[in-house]
């Protein structure tokens, strides 16, 4: 958007928002919902030129809560699994497949590539209520927003770290989820990813390769906490426990983020 007088208010608030930001868009054909994102730098992990496995779980989370009868909420679980090295620029491609339409559950598996569909670098499987968000009838159209004005979608979050592997994290504007009253679900996911790779840096350098995050109730508090547990294990990656909580709120549990970690 070249024209600085074009933005509107409205616009430059939204564009600022976590979901906002990603600037995706979306639209349902044959039965099937797409997606389509650019990347750009400040969807970056800090430090390196890979797509935060956040972010994409948040284009995810849009994508499949987007079926073509109309927006539903909320999400149950998601989980992104990485198959390659997502792109460092272009577009991210999301294309999500009913798996199971019933009445109280909607599963959805989406592939995201980079342009050629039989490329996929990444999957994921998504269960929501199939409970219609209210007035949310047609596909949205997040494209040609302002500049992102934060460095990072890290810095978004606006999070805080208060001991290795523990991140606190307020439930500000920016991360808010309108319908839900609560985080936005792909917030959650990056704060436990973020949180992960914290608890993971006495080892080295390690970054997120699977996601899965289970959302177990509503945040009431001003605050949430994520306390990353690094699990022992064989395998060639690292399994961490990163369960999230209302702070102060006698260790009720938000939501349960497992991140597989890699080094690069």
């Amino acid at each position: 958007m070249d024209d600085a007088a074009a933005i509107s208010p409205d616009d430059e608030e939204w564009s600022a928002h976590f979901v906002g930001a990603l600037g995706i868009e979306l639209w349902a054909q044959d039965g099937i919902t797409h997606g389509r994102a650019p990347i750009r730098p400040e969807m970056w992990a800090p430090g390196t030129d890979v797509v935060r496995l956040g972010v994409l779980a948040t284009m995810v989370d849009m994508v499949v809560g987007s079926p073509p009868g109309g927006a539903i909420n909320p999400t149950v679980d998601l989980r992104v699994t990485m198959l390659s090295r997502p792109p460092a620029e272009g577009t991210v491609h999301l294309a999500c497949v009913p798996a199971k339409v019933g009445r109280r559950l909607f599963v959805g598996e989406t592939i995201l590539h980079a342009g050629d569909p039989d490329q996929p670098f990444a999957r994921s499987i998504a269960t929501f209520m199939n409970q219609p968000i209210p007035g949310a009838t047609t596909m949205y159209g997040f494209r040609d927003r302002p500049p992102l004005s934060a460095r990072s979608f890290d810095e978004i979050l606006n999070s805080r770290f208060v001991a290795p592997g523990v991140v606190e994290m307020d439930a500000h504007p920016k991360v808010s989820n309108g319908p839900g009253g609560t985080i936005q679900g792909g917030a959650q996911a990056l704060l436990g990813e973020v949180a992960a790779e914290h608890a993971l840096e006495p080892r080295g350098h390690f970054a997120a390769v699977d996601l899965d995050i289970r959302y177990l109730n509503r945040v009431r508090t001003e605050s949430v906490v994520a306390h990353a547990t690094v699990l022992p294990g064989e395998l060639d990656h690292v399994s961490v426990r990163v369960p999230i909580t209302g702070l102060g709120d006698d260790g009720r549990i938000v939501s349960l983020v497992s991140v597989a970690c890699r080094e690069p």
